[in-house]
C-alpha cells in the first residue's frame, strides 16, 4: 500500500493504491471512502474521532474576511494570497519534478519540488522539511 502525498489538515485525499487493496483485501473505493469520511465525522460505530479539536463555525465572522484590521481578514488575505501563488507558478503544478533528499537524520523528512529556468517563469527549488523532536538526534 503506497499514500501518495502528506498532508497535515483536514484535507483527506486517500490516495491509497485501490487496485492492491481489492485484489489483497476485497476493499473496494467508493465504499472504503465513504467509511473513512463517516469514521473521522464521527458517524461510525466506534468512531472517536469527533472533531473535538474544532469548534462550531462562528459564521458571523466571515464577515470580516475582507477587513485586513481583523484576525479573520489577515487570515483570508494571506491564504488567498499563497492561493494565488500556486496556482501562478508551475512548479507547483502537475509537471514538476519531485523528489526526497537525504538529511541524514531519519526524524527529518526534505522534500523538494521545481522546473527548470527554461520551463518556467517561477523556477527554483522549493522545499518542504518535516520532522518531531521525538524522532530527533
Amino acid at each position: 500500500m503506497f499514500l501518495n502525498y502528506l498532508r497535515c489538515h483536514d484535507d483527506i485525499g486517500w490516495g491509497l493504491d485501490y487496485e492492491w487493496l481489492n485484489r489483497n483485501f476485497g476493499i473496494d473505493e467508493v465504499l472504503h471512502k465513504r467509511y473513512l469520511n463517516d469514521y473521522f465525522q464521527g458517524f461510525a460505530d466506534n468512531s472517536a474521532s469527533r472533531y473535538l479539536h474544532r469548534g462550531r463555525m462562528k459564521w458571523e465572522l466571515s464577515e470580516h474576511k475582507d477587513d485586513l484590521e481583523t484576525p479573520e481578514g489577515k487570515m483570508f488575505c494571506g491564504l488567498s494570497a499563497l492561493i494565488g501563488l500556486r496556482g501562478a507558478c508551475p512548479a507547483f503544478g502537475t509537471a514538476a519534478d519531485v523528489w526526497t533528499l537525504d538529511t541524514g537524520d531519519d526524524g527529518l523528512l526534505a522534500i523538494g519540488r521545481g522546473l527548470s529556468a527554461a520551463e518556467s517563469a517561477c523556477p527554483g527549488l522549493w522545499l518542504l522539511l518535516s520532522g518531531t523532536k521525538e524522532r530527533r538526534k
